[in-house]
Formats: structure tokens, C-alpha cells, sequence
């Protein structure tokens, strides 16, 4: 019977694959300061007499510890996506995978690589061996530049689907999202994950919105 690993596990070896072993992983402390800062423990410790100041070095020193944590972990997000829509494009799909076909697609797609697809669980450090190399090429990931910049298009066509009085079918994230998969349909290109879509159109309308502001 072949092995099979979540889909989970399978994001995590084409991370590690295509970024490195220590690839989308936050330390103890940042996780820890995310979620603080989310409950908002960090700002009521701020409020309380004789802990520090606003202008104090410490909390100077704390914020700015959040925002490189977030800033990884945004970076560690981004990795996931792409390493998701990588899969899809593969033809794998959730929400298990084989890991014997995802080893073998790997193996061809990043030959150096220092990961050791063997040990899905364990994934450490070992060269792959010559042997596993392959002449043959991984298809192409999406180009999420060539989409943002469709969405820029289209944003600066029809405007802020937020705006009031705009057409049925442009009010949304969701209609940005749709018009993204009817793009790509045309270009017959493979469709992401609705999660991964999510991920990537999000910050693209928010950057066409601050981009517009300072206009």
C-alpha cells in the first residue's frame, strides 16, 4: 500500500524543497508575541502604571520585535502559497498525497535541494544523491506578478469594488477573485486553491488601494 501524508505535511517538504530546511518557521517568541499583541495583552501592559512608558526603550525594543515577526510571518505565508499552488499545478490535491510521486516530483524539480524528502516528518539535512537528478524540468508556478498586475488593470478599469453604486458583479473580493479565474481560464492556466487565491489577491487589492490613496 503506498504511503500517503496530509496535505499539510506535503506544503511543508515543497517549503522546505524550495526555500530550505529552516524555510516558514517562526521562533518560539514570535509566535508568542503574535499572540499577544492578537489579544491585545501587550497593548494592556502598556496601560498599566510602573511596567514602562510609551516612550520607553523596552517597549520601543517589543514593537519592533512584533513587526519582524509579522513581517515573517507574512513572509512564511506567502511560502506556503506558493509552495500550495506548486502542488496543484503538479496535480496533486488535498487531502492526502503520495508521497512517493511527491518525492519523485521534488527530486526533479529542485535536485539540489538539502531536504530529505524520505523522512516527511523528520525533514533534515542530507545531499541528494546524483542519481536522483533529472533532466527533466518542473512545469512553471503560477506568475503571481503577471496577475497582480491584471488586477491593477482591472482595479483602475472599474474601480474599488467597494465604492458605492458599483455593478452586481463588481462589490467584492470575491468578483476580483472571479475575474482572476476567468484570466486564467482563457490563458488555460490551472486555477490555485480558493485558499491560495485568498491569500494572494487580498494584499494585491490592499496595495492597489494604498497605491491609489497617495495618488
Amino acid at each position: 500500500m503506498s504511503s500517503e501524508i496530509p496535505w499539510a505535511e506535503a506544503i511543508k517538504l515543497v517549503v522546505k524543497a524550495a526555500y530550505g530546511p529552516t524555510a516558514a518557521m517562526l521562533t518560539r517568541e514570535e509566535e508568542d508575541l503574535i499572540e499577544r499583541d492578537k489579544r491585545g495583552q501587550i497593548q494592556s501592559e502598556a496601560r498599566q502604571p510602573g511596567l514602562w512608558h510609551k516612550k520607553s526603550p523596552f517597549l520601543l525594543e517589543i514593537q519592533t520585535k512584533i513587526s519582524l515577526a509579522y513581517d515573517r510571518l507574512r513572509w512564511k505565508t506567502d511560502q506556503e502559497a506558493k509552495s500550495e499552488t506548486w502542488l496543484m499545478l503538479m496535480g496533486f490535491s488535498p487531502p492526502r498525497v503520495n508521497h512517493a510521486e511527491l518525492k519523485a516530483e521534488l527530486c526533479k524539480a529542485y535536485p539540489s535541494s538539502s531536504v530529505e524528502f524520505d523522512a516527511p516528518h523528520r525533514a533534515g539535512v542530507k545531499p541528494i544523491s546524483s542519481s536522483t537528478k533529472s533532466k527533466v524540468g518542473a512545469k512553471p508556478m503560477l506568475n503571481w506578478d503577471e496577475v497582480e498586475e491584471y488586477v491593477r488593470k482591472m482595479l483602475d478599469e472599474r474601480g474599488d469594488p467597494k465604492d458605492r453604486n458599483q455593478e452586481l458583479d463588481w462589490r467584492t473580493q470575491a468578483d476580483v477573485i472571479r475575474a482572476v479565474e476567468e484570466y486564467l481560464d482563457k490563458r488555460k492556466e490551472p486555477r490555485p486553491a480558493p485558499n491560495t487565491m485568498k491569500a494572494h489577491i487580498a494584499p494585491m487589492i490592499k496595495n492597489w488601494r494604498e497605491r491609489t490613496a497617495r495618488n
